[in-house]
């Protein structure tokens, strides 16, 4: 008896643009009904850091902002003070190091939950990369001046 076979085979371009051309709307100025999500890591050739150094940013930011950690303190520091004071929640690996992709989602969840905290953050850091821009910042704007997303 042999086990079924999956389909394995490479996605092509047109699988991929067939569906967001049809998804897109024929009627009038609405928007496509493709939504594009992307990581963190997609920026990072535009200048915009990773995951893990803008937690270690927030992390830093946030400590010092409520005293829980002194100035020059590294990132590992500042979020052991942070830990310690209840403020942020065991983003520890079992290996006793800190896994920096825990701690970017709980400072979301927990210190940057609302839109401005956000917004204020990724200004930042874009005014940092000085308005860097990469091809897939270039290719998600077309898609959407074109209202496919």
């Amino acid at each position: 008896m042999t086990a079924p076979t999956a389909d394995l085979r490479l996605a092509t371009v047109a699988d991929i643009a067939d569906p967001i051309r049809l998804a897109r709307p024929s009627d009038g100025p609405r928007l496509g009904n493709t939504i594009f999500l992307i990581g963190a890591g997609c920026s990072v050739s535009a200048g915009i850091p990773g995951a893990s150094v803008i937690a270690k940013r927030m992390v830093r930011d946030v400590s010092h902002h409520l005293g829980t950690c002194a100035p020059g303190l590294d990132a590992d520091g500042c979020y052991r003070s942070l830990a310690e004071a209840g403020k942020l929640g065991d983003c520890g690996t079992p290996a006793g190091g800190i896994d920096w992709y825990r701690v970017y989602d709980e400072m979301f969840k927990t210190h940057y939950a609302e839109p401005n905290d956000a917004r204020a953050l990724f200004g930042e850091l874009m005014i940092e990369a000085r308005g860097g821009i990469n091809w897939a910042h270039l290719c998600l704007g077309e898609l959407v001046a074109q209202r496919f997303i």
